[in-house]
């Protein structure tokens, strides 16, 4: 008996059953396919850092002084049960010629390695682990063969003193320790013969450096030891932070899951209203079959079977497509990482029953309003024939509008609940896409400067050879004269501005019992004030400072208290008068202000030197202007604050592609509800369209009606979508920041035109469209069927 009336229910509403179908399908693809990402990166996290053999801490160092000092800790620590190092050499854009030319994708924290003192293993793109490199090849870390567009063959030269050598690039390998988006410090894996050349050189030991892999049975005790040591570390860290590196790659399968999970609401919503709408048309049967009997639990089964099968056919589908779906989504994830898959299959099916389970559920308790029905419905239409309240809300009297949109208005105003489900789902679409564009937006915006621990600026330009030279200890001199000599090139060439640069120091900081190693900066050419902070007010002292909150919280202190910073010529006592949110560091950081005495023996590097015009110009003048600086300063790294912010974020590409998916899925769900609502509408109404045409109405009069009809409530949702849509980022999207180091969240960056016109605009003219084609179906009812109304 279910299968017969299974058969001809499926038989009879043929488009909404389909509708319906592709609705699952694609929920049971996103939900299997996002939560497997999701597993993959996390679990795959352990797993690609045991196959890796990644330590309980890490450290890079910066000279080969600073090595020895460690090696003795290390070798004297209680909390050391082993460790390994592997010696490099640091590179800057000068160091490295492709296509004769130096790349603009080389930073001062790249390095070269020899692939004899590997401490840790790395995998070539197809997850083998690398042995050995041959003499005059060379391996590159996979995300600059991507970025710079190299390719396997091509030939590269490195430059170091008097030292260059030519390579062939053999291809890239995966870096578990250095190869997250957050790390991107690029490796060069030599032969050991070629890197002996290289560390001959006498220029070589202003640059050497090393990498330790520390085994430790207490690696906060072990933190606290090697924070002793006066300066020259570039980063230290534990394991976990170094899984929290990865945060970025989570980025897509989170925003997918987000997908999936709105995408289950609006299958649901387009099951409550398709549930709700058979009930209301099957009154009679359902009452003749209490009259006859049957009780209420086995006529919810007739329903509920239905639903099963379109459930398990649905989920079935999504199974097989999540598969290749969920590969695509991680095969950028796969570029970076050596993901265990063993588990896909099983996470796959367990999601896939997930969805089968959830929707029976929700689709028994959308039958409960047969309990309602009673025999006496059969004879009354399915009406009790009483109605207190006003049917419309318009009046046709004192209605501008034609008839036609008079009765289109009228319907949607005077049945809100009819019309709930579908706003809901247009709403749901449009904020998912605002949400996407409002991130990546303000991911690639040059307003999040200010969140990197600098200040806003026209132009900001790298020449890492310039930089690493005043990392030294006479580097002050060294950056004011640079900064100078800049300002007079830009006035020689008509061009007069302001230069400024931040410098980072790794310093020691105390308070009380707490102790660790933190980075400060200090701008050279800008004063504290004119830098953001959350609360407290800025540094006027030499002896005050501003710290993160994160940095606050690790220390135990708070604005008012009093620190101790060991720089490498000894203590200094400072007052913390504010606090700021960085996304550097992860979150760590301290402000100095302008005139403190900062030890350059302490210094850790460099940001991008930044140029302000005097004469304001207009960013099509900057973009002008960039094309001389590069001429000018000889430097191919210039660019505006947004493209500075792309580059070290890093996600803004990821997360456009994102988007473009996350738009064309949404118009897709939208165009669906549309059909789907719209060809239930003509089929409950047969009766009032017949009607209309026997009184006079022409067809594309009702198509017009049925037309405005959604139109206007994809409006109504569009606006709705609008208003919420920034307070919706804020609740998805500030966490993520918060993870990254920005706790009080950040100000987006809405673009007016994006969001408030394109992108309604979009769903009111696919919805409009498609509500359009389907209402044609309208054309096949006559004005004699109207005979045929009970």
């Amino acid at each position: 008996m279910y299968l017969n009336i299974l058969k001809k229910d499926l038989k009879r509403k043929k488009t909404m059953n389909i509708i319906l179908l592709l609705f699952i399908a694609l929920a049971a693809m996103f939900v299997s396919s996002s939560v497997n990402n999701i597993i993959a990166v996390t679990g795959g996290l352990d797993y690609y850092f045991g196959k890796a053999g990644i330590t309980d801490y890490f450290a890079a160092t910066m000279s080969k002084s600073l090595t020895e000092d460690i090696k003795t800790t290390l070798d004297n620590s209680d909390n050391v049960e082993s460790y390994g190092i592997e010696p490099v050499i640091y590179l800057s854009s000068g160091n490295v010629f492709y296509n004769g030319e130096k790349t603009d994708k080389i930073s001062n924290t790249s390095f070269i390695m020899p692939c004899d003192k590997m401490q840790i293993t790395y995998f070539d793109a197809d997850n083998n682990p690398i042995r050995s490199v041959e003499k005059g090849k060379v391996l590159i870390s996979c995300g600059l063969m991507k970025d710079a567009g190299m390719s396997v063959g091509d030939k590269i030269e490195i430059k170091i003193g008097s030292t260059k050598k030519s390579f062939e690039i053999a291809g890239n390998f995966k870096d578990a320790a250095l190869g997250s988006k957050i790390m991107y410090m690029i490796r060069f894996m030599v032969n050991p013969e070629d890197y002996a050349d290289f560390s001959a050189d006498s220029d070589a030991g202003l640059y050497d450096g090393s990498l330790c892999y520390i085994k430790s049975n207490d690696v906060n005790a072990l933190d606290k030891e090697l924070s002793d040591i006066d300066s020259g570390i570039l980063f230290m860290c534990t394991k976990a932070t170094l899984k929290f590196t990865y945060i970025m790659n989570m980025i897509v399968a989170c925003i997918l899951l987000v997908v999936s999970v709105c995408l289950i609401l609006i299958s649901f919503a387009a099951m409550s209203f398709t549930i709700t709408f058979t009930l209301n048309e099957e009154f009679r049967e359902i009452g003749v079959m209490k009259a006859i009997g049957i009780n209420n639990t086995k006529i919810r089964g007739l329903y509920i079977v239905k639903y099963i099968a379109l459930s398990v056919i649905g989920s079935v589908i999504g199974f097989f497509a999540g598969i290749p779906f969920g590969n695509m989504m991680l095969e950028s994830i796969s570029q970076e990482m050596v993901i265990g898959s063993e588990s896909s299959y099983f996470v796959n099916i367990l999601c896939s029953l997930g969805v089968v389970a959830v929707i029976t559920l929700f689709c028994f308790s959308c039958t409960a309003k047969i309990k309602k029905y009673s025999p006496i419905d059969a004879v009354r239409s399915g009406e009790t024939g009483e109605r207190f309240h006003k049917k419309g809300i318009l009046r046709i009297g004192k209605s501008r509008l034609d008839t036609v949109s008079f009765l289109a208005a009228n319907d949607v105003l005077s049945s809100p609940k009819r019309y709930a489900i579908i706003m809901l789902a247009f709403t749901l679409c449009l904020s998912l896409v605002i949400i996407i564009a409002n991130t990546a937006n303000t991911l690639k915006s040059g307003q999040l400067i200010n969140y990197l621990g600098m200040v806003e600026s026209d132009v900001y330009y790298s020449d890492d050879v310039k930089l690493m030279e005043c990392i030294s200890a006479d580097g002050e001199k060294k950056m004011v004269d640079l900064l100078a000599k800049t300002e007079k090139e830009l006035a020689d060439n008509d061009m007069p501005a302001h230069c400024s640069c931040e410098i980072l120091f790794k310093v020691n900081v105390g308070y009380k019992d707490n102790i660790c190693k933190i980075s400060a900066f200090k701008g050279y050419g800008t004063t504290a004030d004119e830098y953001v902070y959350i609360e407290g007010s800025a540094p006027q002292n030499a002896d005050e400072i501003a710290i993160t909150e994160i940095t606050a919280d690790k220390l135990g202190a708070k604005i008012g208290d009093l620190v101790t910073i060991k720089w490498h010529s000894g203590e200094k006592k400072y007052i913390i008068s504010a606090l700021y949110t960085s996304l550097n560091n992860l979150g760590e950081g301290i402000r100095l202000n302008e005139n403190a005495d900062a030890d350059f023996v302490n210094t850790q590097g460099a940001m991008a030197a930044q140029i302000d015009f005097n004469d304001n110009p207009n960013s099509e003048e900057i973009q002008k202007r960039i094309e001389k600086l590069k001429d000018i300063l000889n430097c191919d790294k210039i660019r505006t604050s947004s493209e500075y912010v792309s580059e070290i974020i890093r996600v803004s590409e990821t997360l456009d592609s994102v988007k473009m998916l996350v738009i064309v899925i949404s118009m897709i769900i939208a165009l669906l509800v549309t059909a789907l609502i719209e060809r239930s509408f003509i089929e409950k109404e047969k009766g009032e369209i017949a009607m209309l045409k026997a009184i006079g109405f022409k067809t594309g009069a009702v198509i017009k009606r049925d037309t405005i009809r959604l139109m206007l409530a994809s409006v109504i949702s569009s606006v709705i979508a609008v208003l919420i849509s920034t307070p919706l980022t804020k609740l998805v999207i500030n966490p993520i920041m918060g993870m990254m180091g920005a706790t009080n969240g950040v100000i987006y960056e809405i673009a007016p035109t994006e969001v408030f016109l394109l992108y309604p605009i979009m769903m009111i003219a696919a919805t409009t469209l498609t509500a359009f084609l389907t209402s044609l179906y309208s054309a096949k009812i006559k004005a004699a069927d109207a005979s045929n109304i009970e």
